[in-house]
């Protein structure tokens, strides 16, 4: 016993010996990776918006207050939860960060997983206390007189593959609700949402020369294996945990919706299995079922005239001679009735015509509607019910004015862009642009009607949407020339191209106005495109102008490609928005400067100008199938009235016999076709009565028929 006793006291010791030695070794490790490469804000990066340049350090983290620790608490719980409040960062850059994610995080919001993941690499990179093992300076801007601490002007951030293609796939499906669209078209730069990959999205988070948001540039080192890449850089990586999409994140209490992403949908039902089908007891396939039926269908419908045959014969004598009786009644009824009528006029034609005049008392309510929804939605269907509720409870939707210009007979534009040589089409022709703005400034600020209840001018800014008002008073207007702010100065502005050190590029290539273009139809929300030109691809109105709303005559088909080729425009669409109201006298002023939009419009199009031969103008307004309405109501009237001329000189002609002057009245049958047309058109307006008392809303007064002009609505 005594010696097991020495053995298991001797073995506990050297046990203890080795455990202290490993728990030692594992703090000593942990010690030396808890060293910060950067702490605090060095030199200013004369940005816009202004940004800092981290400061070079090598020192163990500090402590950090308890203000800025509560703030951080709420941008990176996972960091803080980690690590503590021993961190590589001070409060300056605690606020920096959380500017950084007033911008960004709330386009991810709406994927509690997406944003767990993204904002891990970003809570890092400037207060993680091992960050040296992950982060080394790339390139160095020296200190100042006043302060003598170097800046690292770009760093070098080595980070798992692994992480960034899953924090990719559980964002790349997330909805931007104000364009509706993928956020990754406006958070992947040049690349949109088609083009984005997960190294381009990273590299355009960390691109400090074309992503003015960016205060310095972040060279990504991707690792398959954190590890990998040690001895070339020194730096082991971080490969944080991610979470799926369809997953819930630590912290949060639901995952993302089906609309952001695909793998929270329900799965789909599963296809409905194949039944065979019998006849006779004897299975067959179900492709053969149309044939046997339309072989028993036919054999049947043979029989079945056959063996009714007779029957049919009979019958078809019994209708003969019950048409032929029918028809003798008829001539009889109204021979006498013509009879009756010859030989009492009086009787006849005075109570009618006092039946008629009552009766047309109706036409004093006659009102003639051009409104399409009046005209072709009935007052008490769900569409016109749920239209009203919808007016009555927000606003009717917007009145819209548009301008639809293409470019004929003008050859694309060629242009050497970061890709390589592209061709544009002819809509970006700089004369081209140029007609087609002062265009679009005339009818914006010149044209104007009359209001028709003060008589003063009413111009478009008096009309139009704008939506931030009142911090910008600019009309709401969709115009691929919005990506240049309306403003031709803009348009001609070009700049060298720089490669990612900032330094001209070897072919002394420049970014010009295609290449803005091309970055803005992939990005159009962004404040600022990655061109040398560091141009807003927002509109002069304050909001984004999608390309698929302002282009047109680049599909080959009836859909839109995942890719679309904007670039290849040939028309180009001017949209202006004007606002609606429910009260239609307040609709009067909108459609007296609609009215003189569209005959500004008729007059311009008979004009000659440098681009005339090479433009082709289609425009309409809100008013335009009004008008239309009342312009082929107004020639109905003509033709209808050609019409029953025609007729009244058939009768005379087809039907009159002359013998004599004295009896033309009566042998040429005139008096006859007059009354003819005399009693159609009592007829009409006895219709109209007819309709009034039963057909209208005693409170709306309002109802339509077919008159002998045409399609009409009165009340």
């Amino acid at each position: 016993m005594t010696d097991n006793f020495k053995f298991g006291r001797i073995f506990w010791i050297f046990s203890y010996i080795l455990l202290s030695g490993d728990i030692l070794t594992q703090v000593a490790a942990e010690n030396e990776q808890s060293m910060c490469s950067f702490y605090g804000n060095c030199a200013s990066n004369n940005k816009n918006p202004p940004g800092h340049y981290l400061c070079i350090v090598k020192h163990a983290p500090k402590p950090l207050d308890d203000v800025s620790m509560g703030i951080l608490r709420q941008l990176c719980p996972e960091l803080t939860n980690k690590y503590g409040k021993d961190l590589c960062c001070n409060g300056d850059q605690v606020r920096d960060l959380q500017k950084s994610f007033a911008l960004s995080l709330p386009l991810l919001s709406r994927c509690p997983s997406c944003l767990y993941n993204f904002r891990q690499a970003f809570c890092d990179l400037p207060c993680s206390p091992i960050q040296s093992t992950f982060l080394s300076v790339n390139e160095t801007l020296k200190g100042t007189e006043n302060d003598e601490t170097p800046s690292a002007k770009s760093v070098n951030y080595a980070i798992g593959a692994e992480y960034i293609q899953k924090t990719y796939e559980s964002c790349k499906d997330v909805v931007l609700s104000s364009t509706n669209d993928v956020v990754m078209k406006a958070i992947c730069g040049s690349w949109g949402s088609y083009h984005c990959t997960p190294q381009r999205w990273f590299e355009y988070m960390g691109d400090g020369v074309g992503n003015s948001f960016v205060p310095f540039t972040i060279h990504f080192e991707f690792r398959d294996k954190v590890e990998d890449g040690v001895e070339n850089s020194g730096l082991i990586g971080i490969n944080q945990p991610t979470y799926a999409c369809s997953e819930v994140a630590p912290g949060e209490s639901v995952k993302c919706s089906c609309v952001d992403c695909l793998g929270s949908c329900p799965a789909p039902p599963p296809p409905r299995e194949k039944v065979d089908w019998t006849i006779k007891f004897e299975y067959g396939p179900e492709e053969h079922k149309i044939t046997v039926f339309t072989i028993v269908g036919g054999i049947t419908v043979i029989i079945l005239i056959v063996a009714f045959k007779p029957i049919l014969k009979r019958i078809h004598k019994a209708t003969q001679s019950s048409g032929t009786e029918f028809e003798y009644a008829i001539v009889k009824f109204f021979t006498s009735l013509a009879t009756f009528c010859a030989r009492k006029p009086l009787f006849v034609i005075v109570p009618g015509t006092i039946v008629v005049v009552v009766f047309s008392c109706g036409i004093a309510m006659l009102e003639i509607t051009t409104d399409p929804v009046e005209l072709w939605a009935s007052a008490n269907s769900r569409s016109r019910i749920e239209k009203n509720y919808f007016d009555s409870t927000f606003v009717p939707f917007y009145r819209t004015e548009q301008l639809i210009v293409t470019a004929v007979d003008l050859p694309p534009i060629l242009h050497v862009t970061a890709t390589g040589n592209e061709s544009f089409g002819p809509i970006f022709n700089l004369e081209f642009m140029k007609v087609l703005l002062d265009l679009q400034t005339a009818i914006a600020h010149d044209v104007n009607g009359n209001d028709p209840d003060s008589g003063d001018p009413v111009f478009l800014k008096d009309i139009c949407f704008k939506p931030l008002d009142p911090a910008n008073t600019n009309c709401a207007t969709f115009s691929y020339l919005g990506w240049w702010q309306n403003n031709y100065t803009e348009i001609l502005k070009s700049a060298p191209r720089e490669d990612k050190n900032g330094n001209p590029v070897e072919d002394g290539s420049v970014d010009n106005y295609l290449d803005h273009f091309k970055y803005c139809s992939l990005n159009p929300s962004s404040p600022t495109d990655t061109t040398k030109l560091k141009l807003s691809c927002m509109g002069e109105y304050g909001g984004p102008i999608e390309p698929t709303v302002a282009l047109g005559g680049f599909l080959d088909s009836t859909y839109l490609p995942l890719d679309p080729p904007y670039k290849d425009a040939t028309t180009a669409v001017i949209t202006f928005i004007v606002n609606n109201h429910v009260d239609k006298k307040e609709q009067r002023k909108a459609k007296a400067w609609e009215a003189a939009f569209i005959q500004f419009m008729h007059e311009y199009v008979k004009k000659e100008n440098k681009m005339s031969a090479h433009m082709k103008i289609a425009f309409s307004s809100e008013r335009s199938i009004e008008d239309e309405l009342d312009r082929q109501s107004q020639n109905d009237i003509v033709t209808v009235a050609v019409s029953y001329l025609i007729m009244f000189l058939y009768i005379a002609v087809a039907l009159g016999e002359q013998h004599s002057w004295g009896r033309l009245a009566i042998d040429s049958k005139a008096s006859l076709g007059l009354l003819g047309v005399t009693i159609v058109l009592f007829f009409c307006i006895f219709v109209y009565w007819i309709f009034w008392i039963f057909w209208c809303k005693s409170d709306t007064y309002y109802c339509r028929s077919d008159s002998i002009s045409g399609p009409s609505s009165w009340g």
